[in-house]
């Protein structure tokens, strides 16, 4: 509810995660840093073709590619 009276913006919750073409991991909550990132592939559209930009560095880059897919990381 801040989100939106704040931003105008509906969040999704990560259980409504699919289909996806991208991911931006921007925040470093515990919440994400607990994601198994065999899991967050299941997330996407196409897999092979995905790519995920973890801005504050929370995962691996190798545990990420593990799983197929493309992983930036600033």
């Amino acid at each position: 509810e801040e989100a939106k009276r704040e931003y105008g913006i509906t969040l999704t919750s990560l259980e409504d995660m699919r289909a996806l073409d991208a991911l931006v991991v921007a925040v470093a909550h515990k919440e994400y840093i607990a994601l198994d990132p065999v899991k967050v592939r299941e997330w996407f559209k196409n897999p092979e073709l995905s790519v995920v930009m973890d801005v504050k560095g929370i995962w691996k880059p190798e545990t990420v590619r593990e799983t197929g897919l493309s992983y930036w990381r600033l």
